[in-house]
Protein backbone atom coordinates (compact mmCIF):
# COMPACT_ATOMS: atom_id res chain seq x y z
CA UNK A 1 0.00 0.00 0.00
CA UNK A 2 2.80 2.30 0.94
CA UNK A 3 4.31 1.36 -3.08
CA UNK A 4 0.82 2.20 -4.56
CA UNK A 5 -0.29 5.16 -2.70
CA UNK A 6 2.25 6.99 -0.63
CA UNK A 7 5.79 6.38 -2.01
CA UNK A 8 6.23 8.51 -5.57
CA UNK A 9 7.61 8.18 -8.70
CA UNK A 10 10.66 10.37 -8.29
CA UNK A 11 13.91 8.58 -10.18
CA UNK A 12 14.96 10.96 -12.77
CA UNK A 13 15.48 8.25 -15.24
CA UNK A 14 11.54 7.63 -14.87
CA UNK A 15 10.93 10.94 -15.89
CA UNK A 16 13.67 10.72 -18.62
CA UNK A 17 11.34 8.03 -20.55
CA UNK A 18 8.03 9.77 -19.59
CA UNK A 19 9.32 12.83 -21.76
CA UNK A 20 10.55 10.54 -23.98
CA UNK A 21 7.21 8.97 -24.73
CA UNK A 22 5.38 12.37 -24.36
CA UNK A 23 7.58 13.84 -27.16
CA UNK A 24 6.34 10.65 -29.80
CA UNK A 25 2.65 11.39 -28.78
CA UNK A 26 3.36 15.18 -29.59
CA UNK A 27 4.33 13.91 -32.69
CA UNK A 28 7.94 14.20 -32.85
CA UNK A 29 10.44 11.18 -33.60
CA UNK A 30 12.14 8.63 -31.05
CA UNK A 31 16.23 10.15 -31.59
CA UNK A 32 15.57 12.25 -34.20
CA UNK A 33 13.43 14.77 -31.69
CA UNK A 34 14.75 13.26 -28.32
CA UNK A 35 18.31 12.44 -27.30
CA UNK A 36 18.44 8.73 -25.91
CA UNK A 37 20.80 6.64 -25.19
CA UNK A 38 18.47 4.06 -23.88
CA UNK A 39 16.93 1.50 -26.22
CA UNK A 40 13.28 2.17 -27.73
CA UNK A 41 11.32 -0.77 -26.33
CA UNK A 42 10.98 1.28 -22.93
CA UNK A 43 10.44 4.22 -24.82
CA UNK A 44 7.08 2.43 -26.16
CA UNK A 45 6.22 1.03 -23.10
CA UNK A 46 6.11 4.42 -21.86
CA UNK A 47 3.98 5.54 -24.64
CA UNK A 48 1.68 2.70 -24.41
CA UNK A 49 0.85 3.46 -20.70
CA UNK A 50 0.42 7.32 -21.38
CA UNK A 51 -1.85 6.70 -24.27
CA UNK A 52 -4.05 3.97 -22.52
CA UNK A 53 -4.13 5.55 -18.69
CA UNK A 54 -3.57 9.35 -19.93
CA UNK A 55 -0.08 11.38 -19.11
CA UNK A 56 -1.75 12.76 -15.56
CA UNK A 57 -2.04 9.07 -14.73
CA UNK A 58 1.34 7.82 -15.56
CA UNK A 59 3.34 7.46 -11.98
CA UNK A 60 -0.05 5.39 -10.70
CA UNK A 61 0.30 3.28 -14.25
CA UNK A 62 3.85 2.42 -13.86
CA UNK A 63 2.94 1.01 -10.40
CA UNK A 64 0.40 -0.86 -11.18
CA UNK A 65 2.30 -2.38 -14.37
CA UNK A 66 5.39 -2.99 -11.95
CA UNK A 67 3.50 -5.12 -10.04
CA UNK A 68 1.69 -6.56 -12.45
CA UNK A 69 4.86 -7.49 -14.12
CA UNK A 70 6.43 -8.82 -10.92
CA UNK A 71 3.68 -11.02 -10.53
CA UNK A 72 3.18 -13.03 -13.37
CA UNK A 73 7.31 -13.11 -13.41
CA UNK A 74 6.69 -14.52 -10.16
CA UNK A 75 4.77 -17.28 -11.51
CA UNK A 76 6.93 -17.81 -14.50
CA UNK A 77 9.94 -18.66 -12.15
CA UNK A 78 7.45 -20.68 -9.69
CA UNK A 79 6.62 -22.81 -13.38
CA UNK A 80 10.83 -23.02 -14.26
CA UNK A 81 12.03 -24.20 -10.73
CA UNK A 82 8.88 -26.76 -10.26
CA UNK A 83 9.91 -28.44 -13.60
CA UNK A 84 13.46 -29.16 -11.51
CA UNK A 85 11.79 -29.45 -8.51
CA UNK A 86 8.50 -29.94 -6.84
CA UNK A 87 5.75 -26.91 -6.09
CA UNK A 88 6.84 -26.51 -2.56
CA UNK A 89 9.86 -25.14 -3.43
CA UNK A 90 8.67 -23.19 -6.80
CA UNK A 91 6.30 -21.49 -4.63
CA UNK A 92 9.18 -19.94 -2.17
CA UNK A 93 11.54 -19.31 -4.31
CA UNK A 94 9.24 -17.46 -6.26
CA UNK A 95 7.94 -15.61 -2.92
CA UNK A 96 11.68 -14.69 -2.37
CA UNK A 97 11.68 -13.25 -5.71
CA UNK A 98 9.00 -10.81 -4.61
CA UNK A 99 10.48 -9.88 -1.10
CA UNK A 100 13.57 -9.63 -2.77
CA UNK A 101 12.17 -6.84 -4.76
CA UNK A 102 10.40 -4.98 -2.32
CA UNK A 103 12.99 -5.62 0.47
CA UNK A 104 15.03 -2.48 -0.96
CA UNK A 105 12.92 0.81 -1.51
CA UNK A 106 15.64 2.00 -3.92
CA UNK A 107 14.37 -0.65 -6.16
CA UNK A 108 10.52 -0.05 -5.96
CA UNK A 109 10.11 3.03 -8.72
CA UNK A 110 9.36 1.17 -12.02
CA UNK A 111 12.58 1.20 -13.90
CA UNK A 112 14.05 -0.44 -16.65
CA UNK A 113 15.78 -2.83 -14.49
CA UNK A 114 12.87 -3.95 -13.44
CA UNK A 115 10.80 -4.38 -16.81
CA UNK A 116 13.58 -6.56 -18.25
CA UNK A 117 13.00 -9.76 -16.03
CA UNK A 118 9.68 -10.31 -17.33
CA UNK A 119 10.33 -11.30 -20.94
CA UNK A 120 14.00 -13.41 -19.41
CA UNK A 121 11.84 -15.87 -17.43
CA UNK A 122 9.79 -16.45 -20.45
CA UNK A 123 11.90 -17.19 -22.56
CA UNK A 124 13.88 -19.11 -20.04
CA UNK A 125 10.81 -20.92 -19.45
CA UNK A 126 10.45 -21.55 -22.75
CA UNK A 127 13.76 -23.05 -23.07
CA UNK A 128 13.32 -25.72 -19.88
CA UNK A 129 10.09 -26.67 -20.83
CA UNK A 130 12.04 -27.67 -24.36
CA UNK A 131 14.31 -30.16 -22.20
CA UNK A 132 13.21 -33.27 -24.01
CA UNK A 133 11.69 -32.83 -27.16
CA UNK A 134 14.07 -30.06 -28.29
CA UNK A 135 12.12 -28.11 -30.51
CA UNK A 136 13.39 -26.08 -33.25
CA UNK A 137 10.09 -23.77 -32.50
CA UNK A 138 10.85 -23.17 -28.44
CA UNK A 139 14.62 -21.55 -29.05
CA UNK A 140 12.51 -19.53 -31.88
CA UNK A 141 10.12 -18.45 -29.06
CA UNK A 142 13.22 -17.78 -26.63
CA UNK A 143 14.78 -15.46 -28.78
CA UNK A 144 11.91 -13.50 -29.39
CA UNK A 145 11.09 -13.33 -25.82
CA UNK A 146 15.17 -12.57 -25.07
CA UNK A 147 15.06 -9.62 -27.79
CA UNK A 148 11.91 -7.85 -26.22
CA UNK A 149 14.44 -7.73 -23.13
CA UNK A 150 17.19 -6.19 -25.15
CA UNK A 151 14.89 -3.67 -26.29
CA UNK A 152 13.79 -2.96 -22.75
CA UNK A 153 17.67 -3.01 -21.65
CA UNK A 154 20.29 -3.16 -24.03
CA UNK A 155 23.02 -4.94 -21.71
CA UNK A 156 20.71 -7.88 -20.90
CA UNK A 157 21.29 -9.21 -24.55
CA UNK A 158 24.05 -11.55 -22.78
CA UNK A 159 20.59 -14.13 -22.63
CA UNK A 160 20.60 -15.02 -25.98
CA UNK A 161 23.67 -16.92 -25.22
CA UNK A 162 21.38 -19.38 -22.83
CA UNK A 163 19.89 -20.61 -26.65
CA UNK A 164 23.76 -22.20 -27.57
CA UNK A 165 24.52 -22.71 -24.02
CA UNK A 166 21.17 -25.32 -23.50
CA UNK A 167 21.40 -27.02 -27.12
CA UNK A 168 25.20 -28.03 -26.15
CA UNK A 169 24.44 -29.16 -22.64
CA UNK A 170 21.10 -31.32 -23.91
CA UNK A 171 22.28 -32.59 -27.56
CA UNK A 172 26.59 -32.48 -27.75
CA UNK A 173 26.12 -31.73 -31.18
CA UNK A 174 27.77 -29.39 -33.64
CA UNK A 175 24.63 -29.67 -36.24
CA UNK A 176 21.67 -29.11 -33.02
CA UNK A 177 24.09 -26.37 -31.58
CA UNK A 178 24.30 -24.21 -34.88
CA UNK A 179 20.60 -25.45 -36.19
CA UNK A 180 19.02 -24.16 -32.65
CA UNK A 181 20.99 -20.97 -32.83
CA UNK A 182 19.54 -20.00 -35.89
CA UNK A 183 16.27 -20.02 -34.69
CA UNK A 184 17.14 -18.25 -31.66
CA UNK A 185 18.77 -15.70 -34.22
CA UNK A 186 15.56 -15.48 -36.18
CA UNK A 187 13.35 -14.80 -33.80
CA UNK A 188 15.67 -12.57 -32.28
CA UNK A 189 15.43 -10.36 -35.11
CA UNK A 190 11.34 -10.22 -35.35
CA UNK A 191 11.18 -7.50 -32.48
CA UNK A 192 14.27 -6.02 -33.64
CA UNK A 193 13.19 -5.67 -37.32
CA UNK A 194 9.66 -4.12 -36.22
CA UNK A 195 11.83 -1.91 -33.49
CA UNK A 196 13.47 -0.72 -37.12
CA UNK A 197 10.59 -0.60 -39.06
CA UNK A 198 9.64 2.31 -37.08
CA UNK A 199 13.35 4.41 -37.45
CA UNK A 200 12.78 3.60 -41.41
CA UNK A 201 9.34 4.83 -41.73
CA UNK A 202 10.61 7.72 -39.97
CA UNK A 203 13.46 8.63 -41.73
CA UNK A 204 15.69 8.27 -38.09
CA UNK A 205 17.85 5.48 -39.12
CA UNK A 206 20.95 7.95 -38.79
CA UNK A 207 19.64 9.61 -35.37
CA UNK A 208 18.92 5.66 -34.65
CA UNK A 209 22.67 4.84 -35.66
CA UNK A 210 24.43 8.01 -33.60
CA UNK A 211 22.17 7.72 -30.07
CA UNK A 212 21.19 3.80 -30.15
CA UNK A 213 24.75 2.49 -31.42
CA UNK A 214 27.27 5.06 -31.19
CA UNK A 215 26.47 7.19 -28.29
CA UNK A 216 25.31 4.04 -26.53
CA UNK A 217 29.02 2.56 -27.31
CA UNK A 218 30.76 5.04 -26.04
CA UNK A 219 28.88 5.15 -22.64
CA UNK A 220 28.79 1.29 -22.22
CA UNK A 221 32.97 1.81 -22.91
CA UNK A 222 34.35 4.41 -20.55
CA UNK A 223 34.65 2.28 -17.57
CA UNK A 224 37.65 -0.28 -17.76
CA UNK A 225 36.80 -3.85 -16.58
CA UNK A 226 38.21 -3.74 -13.81
CA UNK A 227 36.18 -0.61 -12.29
CA UNK A 228 33.08 -2.46 -13.51
CA UNK A 229 34.40 -5.49 -11.07
CA UNK A 230 34.84 -3.13 -8.30
CA UNK A 231 31.54 -0.85 -9.34
CA UNK A 232 29.49 -4.06 -8.89
CA UNK A 233 31.46 -6.20 -6.23
CA UNK A 234 31.76 -5.11 -3.57
CA UNK A 235 30.64 -1.70 -3.57
CA UNK A 236 27.13 -2.56 -4.73
CA UNK A 237 26.89 -5.49 -2.45
CA UNK A 238 27.66 -3.23 0.35
CA UNK A 239 24.44 -0.89 -0.89
CA UNK A 240 22.13 -3.56 -1.54
CA UNK A 241 22.71 -5.20 2.63
CA UNK A 242 18.86 -6.25 2.69
CA UNK A 243 20.10 -8.70 0.22
CA UNK A 244 22.61 -9.88 2.67
CA UNK A 245 20.61 -13.39 3.48
CA UNK A 246 20.19 -14.21 -0.12
CA UNK A 247 24.03 -13.21 -1.10
CA UNK A 248 25.11 -15.76 1.80
CA UNK A 249 22.62 -18.61 0.93
CA UNK A 250 23.71 -17.77 -2.66
CA UNK A 251 28.05 -18.61 -1.90
CA UNK A 252 26.38 -21.37 -0.03
CA UNK A 253 24.64 -22.87 -3.05
CA UNK A 254 27.83 -21.59 -5.50
CA UNK A 255 30.26 -23.53 -3.37
CA UNK A 256 28.63 -27.07 -3.15
CA UNK A 257 27.93 -26.74 -7.07
CA UNK A 258 31.53 -26.27 -7.83
CA UNK A 259 32.88 -28.43 -5.41
CA UNK A 260 30.99 -31.31 -6.13
CA UNK A 261 31.00 -30.49 -10.15
CA UNK A 262 27.11 -31.01 -10.81
CA UNK A 263 27.18 -28.89 -13.78
CA UNK A 264 28.71 -32.17 -15.68
CA UNK A 265 25.80 -34.25 -15.06
CA UNK A 266 23.03 -32.30 -12.85
CA UNK A 267 20.61 -30.49 -15.57
CA UNK A 268 19.63 -27.67 -13.05
CA UNK A 269 23.00 -26.80 -11.79
CA UNK A 270 24.24 -26.36 -15.10
CA UNK A 271 21.27 -24.08 -15.84
CA UNK A 272 21.70 -22.18 -12.79
CA UNK A 273 25.28 -21.55 -13.40
CA UNK A 274 24.71 -20.56 -16.97
CA UNK A 275 21.93 -18.28 -15.89
CA UNK A 276 24.47 -16.89 -13.07
CA UNK A 277 26.88 -16.57 -16.10
CA UNK A 278 24.96 -13.87 -18.37
CA UNK A 279 23.30 -12.28 -15.17
CA UNK A 280 26.42 -10.82 -14.43
CA UNK A 281 27.62 -10.32 -17.42
CA UNK A 282 24.28 -8.08 -17.76
CA UNK A 283 25.32 -6.63 -14.34
CA UNK A 284 28.78 -5.87 -15.68
CA UNK A 285 27.49 -3.99 -18.45
CA UNK A 286 26.04 -1.26 -16.50
CA UNK A 287 29.06 1.48 -15.51
CA UNK A 288 27.53 2.59 -12.48
CA UNK A 289 27.12 1.54 -8.53
CA UNK A 290 23.54 2.58 -8.41
CA UNK A 291 21.70 0.07 -6.59
CA UNK A 292 18.89 -0.47 -8.69
CA UNK A 293 21.24 -2.24 -11.33
CA UNK A 294 22.03 -4.85 -9.22
CA UNK A 295 18.23 -6.11 -10.42
CA UNK A 296 19.93 -7.45 -13.50
CA UNK A 297 22.23 -9.84 -11.22
CA UNK A 298 19.06 -11.42 -9.09
CA UNK A 299 17.95 -13.56 -11.75
CA UNK A 300 21.41 -15.61 -11.31
CA UNK A 301 20.94 -15.03 -7.19
CA UNK A 302 17.47 -16.25 -6.95
CA UNK A 303 17.79 -19.77 -9.02
CA UNK A 304 20.74 -20.91 -7.40
CA UNK A 305 18.88 -20.98 -3.76
CA UNK A 306 17.44 -24.65 -4.58
CA UNK A 307 20.35 -26.03 -4.86
CA UNK A 308 21.70 -24.32 -1.45
CA UNK A 309 18.76 -25.86 0.14
CA UNK A 310 19.61 -29.78 -0.70
CA UNK A 311 22.73 -29.00 0.66
CA UNK A 312 21.41 -26.98 4.02
CA UNK A 313 19.06 -30.34 4.55
CA UNK A 314 21.75 -32.41 5.05
CA UNK A 315 24.58 -30.56 6.53
CA UNK A 316 25.04 -30.24 10.17
CA UNK A 317 23.78 -26.87 10.91
CA UNK A 318 19.93 -28.09 9.60
CA UNK A 319 19.08 -28.84 13.43
CA UNK A 320 19.43 -25.31 14.10
CA UNK A 321 17.06 -24.28 11.35
CA UNK A 322 14.59 -22.67 13.56
CA UNK A 323 16.96 -20.21 15.11
CA UNK A 324 18.16 -19.63 11.51
CA UNK A 325 14.51 -18.94 11.00
CA UNK A 326 13.73 -16.63 13.50
CA UNK A 327 17.35 -14.25 12.82
CA UNK A 328 15.64 -14.30 9.15
CA UNK A 329 12.04 -12.80 10.14
CA UNK A 330 13.79 -10.43 12.77
CA UNK A 331 15.67 -9.46 9.67
CA UNK A 332 13.39 -8.85 6.82
CA UNK A 333 10.68 -6.88 9.35
CA UNK A 334 13.66 -4.73 10.05
CA UNK A 335 14.49 -4.24 6.68
CA UNK A 336 10.89 -3.83 4.96
CA UNK A 337 9.71 -1.32 8.01
CA UNK A 338 13.09 0.80 7.09
CA UNK A 339 12.25 0.39 3.30
CA UNK A 340 8.80 1.62 3.58
CA UNK A 341 9.97 4.71 5.74
CA UNK A 342 12.73 5.46 3.78
CA UNK A 343 10.57 5.32 0.23
CA UNK A 344 7.91 7.44 1.85
CA UNK A 345 10.45 9.96 3.31
CA UNK A 346 12.40 10.71 -0.24
CA UNK A 347 9.85 9.99 -2.61
CA UNK A 348 7.69 12.72 -0.76
CA UNK A 349 10.95 14.89 -0.75
CA UNK A 350 11.58 14.68 -3.72
CA UNK A 351 8.38 15.43 -5.27
CA UNK A 352 6.19 17.36 -2.35
CA UNK A 353 9.06 19.56 -1.40
CA UNK A 354 12.26 19.86 -3.35
CA UNK A 355 11.69 22.33 -6.25
CA UNK A 356 8.06 22.99 -5.48
CA UNK A 357 8.21 26.37 -5.28
CA UNK A 358 10.25 26.28 -8.55
CA UNK A 359 7.40 24.50 -9.95
CA UNK A 360 4.59 27.04 -8.85
CA UNK A 361 7.01 30.06 -9.98
CA UNK A 362 7.34 28.27 -13.95
CA UNK A 363 3.72 27.76 -14.27
CA UNK A 364 2.62 31.76 -12.87
CA UNK A 365 5.28 32.92 -15.02
CA UNK A 366 4.32 31.25 -18.07
CA UNK A 367 1.53 29.97 -20.57
CA UNK A 368 0.62 25.97 -21.16
CA UNK A 369 2.13 25.97 -24.47
CA UNK A 370 5.11 27.92 -23.54
CA UNK A 371 8.63 26.05 -23.96
CA UNK A 372 11.21 26.22 -21.52
CA UNK A 373 14.77 24.60 -21.01
CA UNK A 374 16.51 22.83 -17.95
CA UNK A 375 20.15 23.05 -18.11
CA UNK A 376 21.54 19.38 -16.39
CA UNK A 377 18.99 17.43 -15.86
CA UNK A 378 15.25 17.75 -16.61
CA UNK A 379 14.12 15.24 -13.43
CA UNK A 380 10.42 16.17 -12.88
CA UNK A 381 10.42 20.02 -13.98
CA UNK A 382 8.54 19.67 -17.68
CA UNK A 383 6.49 16.96 -15.99
CA UNK A 384 5.08 18.87 -13.11
CA UNK A 385 4.80 22.14 -14.88
CA UNK A 386 2.97 20.78 -17.84
CA UNK A 387 5.39 23.04 -20.22
CA UNK A 388 7.18 21.80 -23.30
CA UNK A 389 10.53 20.59 -23.42
CA UNK A 390 12.36 22.89 -25.84
CA UNK A 391 15.65 21.17 -27.74
CA UNK A 392 15.77 17.15 -27.85
CA UNK A 393 18.33 16.89 -24.85
CA UNK A 394 16.80 15.99 -21.62
CA UNK A 395 20.35 15.74 -20.03
CA UNK A 396 23.45 18.33 -20.78
CA UNK A 397 25.03 16.69 -17.87
CA UNK A 398 25.11 13.18 -19.65
CA UNK A 399 24.72 13.77 -23.22
CA UNK A 400 26.65 16.95 -23.79
CA UNK A 401 29.31 17.71 -20.50
CA UNK A 402 30.12 14.40 -19.52
CA UNK A 403 34.00 14.42 -19.49
CA UNK A 404 34.36 11.01 -18.89
CA UNK A 405 32.45 10.14 -21.97
CA UNK A 406 34.36 12.92 -24.42
CA UNK A 407 37.60 11.27 -23.05
CA UNK A 408 36.67 7.72 -24.13
CA UNK A 409 35.42 9.15 -27.74
CA UNK A 410 38.84 10.86 -27.68
CA UNK A 411 37.12 14.12 -28.45
CA UNK A 412 35.76 12.88 -32.06
CA UNK A 413 32.52 11.99 -32.39
CA UNK A 414 30.40 13.82 -29.54
CA UNK A 415 30.34 16.92 -31.23
CA UNK A 416 27.40 16.02 -33.28
CA UNK A 417 25.21 16.02 -30.53
CA UNK A 418 26.44 19.37 -28.99
CA UNK A 419 25.69 20.71 -31.97
CA UNK A 420 22.56 19.61 -32.81
CA UNK A 421 21.86 20.68 -29.42
CA UNK A 422 22.52 24.57 -30.16
CA UNK A 423 20.86 24.11 -33.52
CA UNK A 424 17.64 22.82 -31.56
CA UNK A 425 17.75 25.75 -28.97
CA UNK A 426 18.20 28.15 -31.05
CA UNK A 427 14.91 27.04 -33.13
CA UNK A 428 12.51 26.35 -30.03
CA UNK A 429 13.32 29.47 -28.36
CA UNK A 430 12.58 28.51 -25.04
CA UNK A 431 10.65 31.54 -22.79
CA UNK A 432 12.43 30.12 -19.65
CA UNK A 433 16.15 28.57 -19.05
CA UNK A 434 16.24 26.80 -15.49
CA UNK A 435 19.59 26.60 -14.62
CA UNK A 436 20.27 24.06 -11.98
CA UNK A 437 24.24 23.93 -11.98
CA UNK A 438 23.78 27.96 -11.14
CA UNK A 439 26.36 30.13 -13.90
CA UNK A 440 26.28 26.84 -15.54
CA UNK A 441 29.43 26.10 -13.47
CA UNK A 442 31.49 28.61 -14.82
CA UNK A 443 32.60 30.19 -11.29
CA UNK A 444 33.52 26.38 -9.59
CA UNK A 445 36.26 24.25 -9.90
CA UNK A 446 34.99 21.77 -12.41
CA UNK A 447 36.73 22.48 -16.17
CA UNK A 448 35.36 21.89 -19.63
CA UNK A 449 38.11 20.53 -21.19
CA UNK A 450 39.47 20.25 -25.28
CA UNK A 451 35.61 20.36 -27.61
CA UNK A 452 33.80 20.71 -24.26
CA UNK A 453 34.68 24.65 -24.33
CA UNK A 454 34.49 24.84 -27.93
CA UNK A 455 30.78 24.18 -28.30
CA UNK A 456 29.93 25.35 -24.20
CA UNK A 457 31.26 28.67 -25.60
CA UNK A 458 29.30 28.82 -29.03
CA UNK A 459 25.99 28.10 -27.18
CA UNK A 460 26.76 30.89 -24.25
CA UNK A 461 28.01 33.28 -26.69
CA UNK A 462 23.71 33.27 -27.88
CA UNK A 463 22.59 32.70 -24.83
CA UNK A 464 23.38 35.66 -22.84
CA UNK A 465 22.42 38.14 -25.75
CA UNK A 466 19.07 36.58 -25.61
CA UNK A 467 18.38 35.79 -22.30
CA UNK A 468 18.47 37.76 -18.90
CA UNK A 469 18.33 35.86 -15.11
CA UNK A 470 14.59 36.89 -13.63
CA UNK A 471 14.51 34.87 -10.40
CA UNK A 472 16.89 32.49 -8.02
CA UNK A 473 14.52 30.07 -6.16
CA UNK A 474 15.01 26.42 -4.67
CA UNK A 475 18.61 27.13 -5.82
CA UNK A 476 18.39 26.82 -9.66
CA UNK A 477 18.65 30.25 -11.79
CA UNK A 478 15.65 30.98 -13.83
CA UNK A 479 16.45 33.11 -17.18
CA UNK A 480 13.90 34.55 -19.58
CA UNK A 481 14.21 35.44 -23.12
CA UNK A 482 14.29 39.29 -23.84
CA UNK A 483 14.11 39.07 -27.68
Amino acid sequence: MVYLLAAQVWRVDIYFHIQSAKTILDGGVLFKDFGNSHPAGIVFLHWSLIQLFGYENISIALKVTALLSQTIAAFILYKIIYSFYDKTIGLVISLIFLLALAINWELWPANIMLFYILPVFAGIYVLVLNQEKQRFFSYFLAGICFSISTLLSTNTIFYTLLVPAFSIYRNRSFKYFFLHSIAGFLGFLIPFAINMAYFIYNDALIDYYNWNILWGAIYAGYRPWYERIFVAFPFSLIKTWAWFPLYIVFGYGVYHLVREKLYRNNAYAFFALALFAVALLSRLGMVRSNIRYSLFLLPGLIIMLPIAWNYFKVSKHYDKKKQYGYLLVLFIIFALAQTNLKAYRVSRYYVDYNRKNLHEWVISNSDKDDSIFVWHEGYEIYYRTGRKMATGIFSTSEFLESLSAWKADNFEHLGIFYEKFIEEFKRDKPLLVIDLKPDFRLKNKWKRENKIEYYFQKFYSYFKEHYEMVKIIDGAKIYRRIN
